[in-house]
């Protein structure tokens, strides 16, 4: 998969040096967060062009008491796959896009959960969208509108799980869950991250 990314990296920066000067600059974040962790993540990676993401929450991938956040690790005892990878998050605490795109966020009205939608500003061959679970709205941001946001910038807020689903999540610590798809079918994120496992 290294070789993979490696060739889709060379066949992208390509792609950048036919672009103009302004869609170029679309790419680029001007956003630095101030999480020591979050500037290393970004560090010399926008101009990949999302194949490698920016971690959004600066942490690792949780495992705990309550259970494994890797991709692939049983639920419900064994009657299904879990199908994202789980990083580690403080109640509050924002929420940042991985990757230069369109966002959507959902409020979670009817007992759905709350999460944000984001599609790639330039088509990846990879991944056509990501989708972060468990975050809160930003102030001034309205449910289901899109908007364009540059990788680093923040998107969201992290949620308690108990006050998502008291029943559910009783006890399970706060995490933000990202799943990304691919031509409709969910796909193993952990490959686009750096430095998430523990």
């Amino acid at each position: 998969m290294a070789e993979a990314i490696q060739e889709a990296i060379k066949g992208q920066e390509a792609y950048r040096k036919s672009l103009s000067d302004n869609a170029e600059n679309l790419s680029r974040s001007t956003y630095v967060p101030a999480d020591a962790q979050l500037r290393k993540n970004l560090e010399g990676l926008q101009h990949l062009g999302g194949y490698v993401l920016t971690n959004p929450t600066g942490q690792k991938i949780r495992v705990d008491s309550m259970g494994d956040g890797h991709w692939g690790t049983s639920r419900e005892g064994g009657k299904r796959r879990h199908k994202g990878i789980d990083l580690s998050t403080v109640v509050g605490q924002p929420i940042l896009c991985p990757i230069d795109g369109r966002v959507m966020n959902l409020k979670g009205d009817n007992g759905r959960i709350p999460m944000l939608i984001i599609y790639p500003t330039i088509p990846n061959p990879h991944y056509d969208r990501i989708e972060i679970l468990y975050t809160g709205m930003l102030e001034g941001v309205n449910s289901g509108e899109y908007r364009d946001i540059s990788v680093g910038e923040p998107i969201g807020i992290a949620l308690d799980l108990e006050k998502v689903k008291k029943k559910k999540y009783k006890g399970v610590p706060p995490h933000a869950h990202i799943q990304m798809f691919k031509d409709g079918e969910c796909i193993d994120p952990t490959q686009f991250f750096r430095e998430i496992n523990k």
